[in-house]
């Protein structure tokens, strides 16, 4: 018979649980981190090793073993038909529901909720961490909020189903005792529903088709509620503070780092507009220090003292002067156009973004732009057009730079930008620009319509075949991103491997 001494006693609500079901939390929750973060580390590990030992002896072992695992992990990065995901991505996914599904080991009514119940909590402690900007997850693990974000979303989905198969699991079993309306009136219980509700809003506002068309009111539903969820969970269950504090803990210091950077204010900003593009430029200061690629959080107090906007710096970190190249797509962009000859003050929390590769060490690199998404492919391209002047990128051989634009106006907007390069004498023999227009255009230098991926993979894996790799960056439209993503698996071969890498500001 079981003594009071084999249970643990949690207030305010005199909640027993017993010691062994807390202890079961901590193989579900190791491997819960080992089966979402074990994968990459791996990657990372492997690929340091190989480089490194073929970096130092050139041995054709060496070679031979990471054009191997090459071919693996290019299978893993291989994108699934109509969707944005890769096949790496849907191996994490199944093997997060293999994990919960093995751990689910009693289906008898009194059993299966309450592992649900358990399975939840350890999913709830996981859904914080991708979301961190400043962290050591971003840092060590190459994955940046922008990247990790999806993971957030799977997970906190993951988290509401299990939170919902625990709650109809104790229901079924509360109406076939008869004590369905008993067990409601208990204050632990009431707790319970009040945290998955919060869960179902957080849930339900997360949803592609609320999130793109009204991302303010998710973004702030999300600010607001998911406190709820923790507080009432744990009001449930208190076991569950134990495994959800480090992520709040280390939630609590990201967010106040974001606010001592998000405060510091620029000034001797200037706002110019050209058709429906503007520009932003402001003066360097020391705190903004940022690589090609990257992006800033910006926040304009007289638009709106709330509202962040993600953009990419049109502006390489060779220049004077940091710049943004905003298309007016939505309200916001489109009422910044109003400040144009103005000098308002601006916000700026980050840089961030990680560019997935080390540019330094392939000697070709392609980038591809699509319409307003050529700005950070253009900041990347000046980047490097820099630092091999000054002898930093000593393995480079070519650069092809692809931006596909609709017409004139854009070019006219922000082409200026790459004057540098393209009136260098290492333009061509470097530095190959190539400017696809999809309308009419004046302009003799653009080729009309659109790019035949087919036909430059072949050219460049033709002419780089013996050069191994090539980086392949791109921003644009999904549909351009999703045709360079394929022909960068597609052409990749015994000769050269393309290693594909995209822009992403799906939060």
């Amino acid at each position: 018979m079981a003594t009071v001494e084999d249970f643990a006693v949690f207030y305010p609500f005199g909640v027993y649980v017993a010691k062994e079901e807390v202890g079961e939390l901590n193989p579900i929750m190791i491997t819960l981190l080992c089966v979402f973060f074990g994968p990459i580390i791996l990657h990372l590990l492997l690929t340091k090793v190989l480089y490194t030992l073929l970096r130092k002896t050139r041995n054709r072992v060496y070679f031979y073993l990471l054009h191997k695992y090459d071919q693996l992990f290019h299978l893993l990065d291989t994108r699934l038909p109509y969707t944005d995901t890769c096949v790496f991505d849907a191996v994490v996914i199944l093997a997060w529901c293999l994990v919960n599904l093995a751990f689910v080991r009693e289906y008898t009514p009194n059993g299966f909720p309450g592992r649900f119940g358990y399975l939840s909590v350890c999913t709830s402690a996981l859904v914080l961490v991708p979301v961190y900007r400043n962290s050591l997850f971003s840092l060590i693990f190459r994955i940046p909020f922008e990247r990790g974000v999806k993971y957030h979303r799977w997970l906190g989905r993951g988290a509401f189903l299990l939170v919902t198969v625990h709650m109809l699991g104790y229901w079924a079993k509360w109406i076939q005792g008869e004590t369905f309306q008993q067990n409601m009136k208990l204050t632990y219980n009431i707790m319970a529903h009040v945290a998955w509700a919060a869960l179902f809003v957080i849930t339900l506002s997360s949803l592609d088709m609320f999130r793109r068309k009204f991302f303010e009111f998710f973004y702030f539903t999300h600010l607001a509620i998911f406190p709820a969820f923790y507080i009432f969970g744990v009001l449930h269950y208190p076991p569950m503070l134990l495994y959800i504090l480090p992520s709040i803990l280390l939630y609590f210091v990201d967010c106040v780092i974001k606010a001592i950077i998000s405060h510091i204010e620029s000034t001797n900003i200037s706002v110019q507009s050209d058709g429906d593009v503007t520009c932003i430029k402001g003066k360097r200061k020391r705190f903004l220090s940022y690589s090609g690629g990257q992006y800033c959080f910006i926040n304009i107090p007289s638009l709106s003292p709330v509202q962040w906007h993600p953009i990419s710096f049109s502006s390489c970190p060779n220049d004077d002067e940091w710049s943004f190249h905003i298309k007016a797509l939505g309200q916001w962009s489109r009422d910044l156009t109003g400040l144009a000859g103005s000098r308002p003050k601006v916000r700026l929390d980050g840089p961030y973004g990680i560019v997935g590769h080390n540019l330094h060490l392939y000697p070709v690199i392609v980038l591809a732009g699509g319409g307003i998404g050529g700005t950070p492919m253009i900041s990347i391209l000046r980047d490097i057009f820099y630092k091999y002047q000054r002898g930093e990128y000593s393995e480079l051989k070519k650069v092809y730079f692809f931006w596909i634009i609709r017409d004139d106006q854009l070019f006219n907007s922000i082409g200026g930008l790459l004057d540098d390069v393209m009136a260098s004498e290492l333009s061509d023999s470097i530095f190959n620009i190539t400017i696809f227009v999809t309308a009419k255009s004046s302009i003799p230098i653009f080729l009309h319509g659109r790019p035949n991926w087919d036909n430059i993979f072949t050219t460049i894996a033709n002419d780089h075949r013996f050069d191994r790799r090539a980086a392949v960056l791109t921003c644009g439209p999904a549909g351009m991103v999703n045709a360079v993503w394929d022909h960068s698996i597609k052409y990749s071969n015994e000769n050269i491997t393309f290693d594909f890498h995209k822009e992403t500001f799906e939060f």
